[in-house]
Parts: C-alpha cells; structure tokens; sequence
C-alpha cells in the first residue's frame, strides 16, 4: 500500500503543480491583454471544478479497484469482521447462559 500511497501523493503533487503553471500561464495572458481578469477567473474556475470532478472519479475508481483486489485476494473486510465478531459474542452469551442454568 505503500507504493499505492506514494503514487497518490505524486498526482496530488502534480496537479497542484499544473494549478501553479496555469495561474502562471494565465497571469501572462492577462498581462499582454490577451485575456481579461474576469475571463482568466472563469477560466480558473472552471479547471478546478474540473479537476474537483476528476479527483472524485478517481477515487471511485481507486475504491471500486481495492474492493476487487480484496474479493480477489479472498480478505475481509472491517465489516465482515465486525459481524464475525458479534455473532460470536451472541454465541458466547448463549453458552454463558446455557452454563449458568445447568443445561448441557
């Protein structure tokens, strides 16, 4: 997971670099009028909005991914161990409770 982690950590440190670039690229525009504030403000929002989305997808992917690896690799996940958990709770109160009466 480790090497999954730093992948992750890599695109989030690439992306904040193409935000960097782009402000870079658009302040340039504006400055030799090729684009207003407005304009370049929009424009802004609109990769970000886009880049909000596309993280959003790839985590669903990056989710959808590890649940199949988990399938495939035969593991449990948190929720059936909690279950597994609880019904044997339940079953050590009944036998606690089968003792307690004298029947076997």
């Amino acid at each position: 997971m480790d090497i999954f982690r730093r992948s992750l950590l890599l695109g989030l440190g690439l992306i904040s670099l193409t935000k960097e670039k782009t402000e870079e690229f658009l302040k340039e525009l504006m400055e030799r009028g090729k684009m207003s504030k407005e304009e370049a403000q929009r424009f802004l929002d609109e990769l970000i909005e886009k880049g909000k989305n596309q993280k959003e997808e790839l985590k669903s992917e990056i989710d959808e991914e590890l649940r199949k690896i988990i399938k495939d690799l035969n593991l449990v996940t948190r929720e059936e161990l909690n279950l597994l958990e609880n019904r044997i709770k339940e079953l050590e109160n009944k036998i606690q409770e089968i003792n307690l009466f004298g029947v076997e």
